[in-house]
């Protein structure tokens, strides 16, 4: 994930969450996989799922969602997982965490 480090703000849209394929030490190419989803846990412990797109580049594969008005919708501790299937199997990535910062106004 690249921008878990960045400030996000609730009510925030166009932010745009990528999440590394890997196994271990290795780059999965994500030609691979059939489909992939983007499962975030909000601070109230609901969840939902986003479709994700993938992205190859020379430093790695990802998997990609921007985020749309309205995903980001309460300030709090949140969680990010990826999933992702070949058709015959299905893996998740590890639960990262991030916090989402209320605004002033």
């Amino acid at each position: 994930m690249n921008n878990l480090d960045q400030q996000i703000h609730d009510g925030d849209y166009g932010t745009t969450f990528d999440i590394e394929l890997r196994d271990g030490d290795t780059v999965l190419n994500p030609a691979l996989f059939t489909s992939g989803s983007h499962v975030f846990r909000r601070s109230d412990q609901t969840t939902f799922v986003r479709t994700s797109g993938s992205v190859l580049t020379s430093s790695g594969s990802y998997m990609r969602y921007t985020t749309v008005v309205g995903d980001i919708n309460m300030s709090g501790m949140w969680a990010l997982q990826a999933e992702v299937t070949d058709g015959v199997g299905w893996w998740h990535s590890e639960v990262k965490e991030f916090v989402v910062y209320p605004n002033l106004t």
